[in-house]
């Protein structure tokens, strides 16, 4: 059995007095990693370095007074459950300060000790339930973005590979008439080559020289591969959406890990390609039961996170392996890296290293949910500062629900 974690806290108070009581209390009391500031600045300087999971709030401090410190401390975007701690016994502004995002409001000298620590308590607690009920209202908001997507992925696809059938049966088509058009200028070039009239001869081997005829024979296969290449390449990409729209999968069905990886890279391809350089190095894996649509969308997220972490340009590598009765996929680049006081939240709903207008905090906690609950897997992630980061995705290949 795992020993919970300390609970990580912020104490902001003037009073020396007052703080060593309430550090002493908590700590008899309580597993706590207590901070103290002494001030609003000191306290907002804090936060800038770590994210507490509770701040202890004062509301008269040395530079700040009343809810002006409650809206100071909470435009700071904390996530942290803050509790008032104060000395002032107004109903009135207690009740302001609730509602404006405070999670109690404990008077000194009338809060008992228990009473401290079950407010704490209940603040996480409430803190906790109210992340999992905008999480849960998320993720249904992105199943439903998901598969409004996925629908319009689908019609898209149908739409472009009707065109693209008759461009490619066409240049087909294109192709055997050049071939026979070769031919045929071959044949009269032999017969050119023996004909008696020598001033015609000249005169067709200068018009054949000034019209660029042999360029224009070259070119037009170059212009006919080239564009076969592009059909080719436009028919993955609709292969990709046609895959990227199943989004009414209920069961689990065997499927290619990298087939889905490779459905996915198409996908994307136009967020990383400005970036970075994409190496794969992909294994011999067995087919995994999983949910394909969905994993593929754990795979798009690493993969933009991956390119938006390259400040100019790097690479992103793309392997996977197979050991016993599991598959493993890592994505690692070589971004900006993640600190490590932060490697222990990313997963966590809402959190984000992003600024504000680039991410919700949302895409590794759905990632997380689907590999860890949807998968029965796990993912795991390290990463070093200014070096890069990998994200570890490993995957049973027999899962419950085959086993029932």
């Amino acid at each position: 059995m795992t020993t919970p974690a300390p609970i990580s806290l912020l104490l902001v108070e003037d009073e020396d007095t007052i703080a060593v009581f309430i550090k002493a209390l908590l700590e008899e009391n309580g597993d706590f990693l207590i901070q103290r500031a002494a001030c609003l600045e000191e306290a907002q300087k804090t936060l800038r370095q770590v994210e507490p999971e509770v701040i202890l709030l004062d509301l008269n401090l040395p530079d700040s007074i009343g809810l002006d410190t409650l809206q100071a401390m909470l435009a700071t975007k904390t996530t942290a459950a803050i509790i008032i701690m104060t000395g002032s016994n107004d109903e009135e502004l207690a009740a302001k300060a609730l509602q404006q995002g405070a999670q109690d409001y404990l008077i000194k000298g009338q809060s008992n000790n228990m009473l401290i620590i079950k407010s704490i308590r209940y603040a996480l607690e409430r803190k906790q339930f109210h992340h999992q009920l905008l999480l849960s209202q998320s993720q249904m908001l992105q199943s439903e973005k998901m598969a409004s997507i996925g629908q319009l992925a689908a019609g898209v696809a149908h739409e472009i590979n009707n065109p693209m059938g008759f461009i490619t049966s066409n240049l087909h088509t294109l192709q055997r008439y050049l071939d026979r058009l070769t031919d045929f200028m071959a044949l009269q070039a032999s017969a050119l080559a023996t004909h008696p009239d020598q001033k015609l001869q000249t005169e067709i081997a200068g018009q054949r020289k000034r019209m660029q005829i042999d360029h224009i024979k070259e070119d037009l296969q170059d212009l006919i591969n080239e564009s076969l290449s592009g059909g080719q390449r436009v028919s993955e990409i609709v292969q990709g959406l046609r895959s990227f729209s199943r989004t009414d999968q209920q069961q689990h069905e065997k499927a290619s890990i990298n087939d889905i990886i490779s459905d996915t890279i198409k996908i994307v391809w136009n967020e990383l390609k400005y970036k970075a350089t994409l190496a794969e190095d992909f294994g011999d894996l067995p087919l995994v039961p999983c949910f394909p649509h969905q994993l593929g969308q754990v795979i798009m997220n690493l993969l933009v996170n991956g390119a938006q972490a390259i400040d100019q340009q790097g690479e992103i590598t793309i392997r996977t392996s197979h050991q016993d009765d599991r598959v493993t996929i890592a994505i690692s680049d070589t971004g900006s890296g993640i600190a490590p006081d932060k490697l222990t939240k990313i997963f966590d709903p809402f959190y984000t290293t992003k600024k504000i207008d680039k991410g919700t905090g949302l895409g590794l906690s759905i990632a997380y949910d689907i590999i860890t609950n949807k998968h029965q897997g796990t993912i795991d992630v390290q990463s070093e500062v200014g070096m890069g980061t990998t994200f570890t995705i490993t995957l049973p290949i027999l899962q419950e629900e085959d086993n029932d």
